[in-house]
C-alpha cells in the first residue's frame, strides 16, 4: 500500500474509520499516507513506490528552499509515524492526535 493508491481526502476517510475501531497502528499509517498524498498533490514531492520517508525528506528539502514550515511538520509526523510503524511502540491516541495536529498544521502551508 502507498500513498498513492488514494486521494488524501480517502486516506483521511480511511483513518477515522480504523481510528474508531480501535486500530490505531493501522490509522496512523492512514494518516502517514495521507500526509504524502497531501505532498504529492500540491506537488512538493513526487510519490514513487521505491522512496521511502528519508527520499521525500530530502525532495522537501529541495524543493522549499530554506522554507522550514512544512519541513518541520513533515519530520515530526515522520518520528511519531516511525517509532511505532517500525519501532516497538504501541499506537496509542496520543500518537494518532500528533501525527494528526502535524498533518493539519502542514496542509495550512502556502506556498
Amino acid at each position: 500500500t502507498t500513498a498513492m493508491d488514494l486521494p488524501e481526502n480517502e486516506w483521511l476517510a480511511l483513518a477515522t474509520q480504523l481510528a474508531e475501531q480501535g486500530d490505531h497502528r493501522l490509522a496512523l499509517r492512514a494518516v502517514h499516507l495521507s500526509i504524502l498524498a497531501w505532498l504529492g498533490e500540491n506537488r512538493l514531492i513526487s510519490l514513487a513506490h521505491h522512496k521511502c520517508n528519508l527520499d521525500y525528506r530530502r525532495e522537501l528539502i529541495r524543493h522549499l528552499a530554506g522554507d522550514q514550515w512544512v519541513l518541520t511538520r513533515y519530520n515530526t509526523a515522520t518520528l511519531v509515524y516511525e517509532s511505532v510503524w517500525y519501532g516497538t511502540e504501541p499506537a496509542t491516541d496520543l500518537h494518532l492526535d500528533e501525527l494528526i495536529k502535524q498533518r493539519n498544521e502542514m496542509v495550512t502551508y502556502e506556498s
